[in-house]
């Protein structure tokens, strides 16, 4: 049952009933030892599942994010959160690197479709803010069900950031190379928030196979993992429809992933992509 209000209205209600029954309650700090056992025991039930649908090697590869590797300060895991500092093609590598070495790691493929989402972003919080050495000092289960949820969510993080304009970054950076650039992206609400963050440069709405341009007008595209979430027998319709825009001797620059196996992204995320004009 959904009780609204949390554990402590939970609690409330359950001393009325007792008190309504006229059972004898024992003191306070008695009810708040119980109560804190079993929200640990619930807690080590939690971490156990999230191990055990880990395994073993996957856990081991986690906990090794946060040794210090020689010649760092850092660990591993301290790099990995650390998001682009600026926006130029250095950093659009490093953060390509970033989610590829993320992905590597394969967390991101475990079920754990039983487990409240609601738990699992708890601990993906605690382990994005918390310090490795605080990291460290968690018990075995719990160190390696929180590293466990937190890389989930920064993949699905980082992955995000790839595959947008970011809002609006790459657009903005491209024109201030004095190209004439625009913005295009199916939601509406995206593009908002770009016009918000770049009040000079283009966006508009728009979808791939549909770009609303007269025929070889624009210079070049890109379009940077825009076209990921494309399923494979539709590829065509957007590549077809890129061709038709730019003009001769003009550019394409397409983001994507190469592997032997092709399987959908366990989040949405929407196509954009950028035109620069003559």
């Amino acid at each position: 049952m959904d009780i609204v209000g949390g554990p402590a209205r939970l609690f409330e209600r359950a001393a009325v009933w007792l008190r309504e029954r006229k059972v004898l309650l024992p003191g306070v700090s008695t009810l708040t030892r119980l109560v804190s056992e079993v929200r640990a025991g619930a807690n080590e039930r939690l971490y156990a599942v999230l191990v055990d649908a880990a395994g073993p090697a996957l856990i081991r590869d986690l906990e090794g994010l946060l040794r210090v590797e020689d010649g760092s300060r850092l660990t591993e895991w301290e790099r990995l959160r650390t998001g682009p500092s600026r926006v130029s093609v250095p950093e659009l590598l490093r953060q390509l690197d970033r989610l590829a070495r993320l992905r590597t790691l394969g967390a991101g493929t475990i079920d754990v479709e039983t487990v409240p989402a609601g738990r699992m972003n708890a601990l993906a919080r605690y382990g994005l803010a918390g310090k490795a050495s605080a990291l460290q000092g968690l018990s075995g289960q719990r160190r390696g069900a929180t590293l466990l949820c937190a890389v989930r969510a920064l993949t699905t993080e980082v992955a995000d950031d790839n595959h947008r304009c970011g809002p609006g970054q790459w657009t903005n950076f491209i024109q201030t190379l004095g190209v004439s650039v625009e913005g295009v992206d199916l939601v509406p609400e995206f593009v908002d928030e770009a016009r918000g963050r770049y009040p000079g440069v283009a966006f508009r709405v728009g979808c791939l196979d549909m770009l609303e341009v007269p025929d070889r007008s624009v210079a070049g595209i890109l379009a940077w993992y825009s076209v990921i979430h494309t399923p494979p027998d539709e590829i065509d319709c957007a590549l077809t429809e890129f061709a038709r825009c730019i003009a001769p001797y003009g550019s394409l620059l397409l983001g994507f992933f190469e592997g032997h196996v092709i399987e959908a992204f366990p989040h949405a995320v929407t196509p954009r992509l950028l035109m620069a004009g003559r």
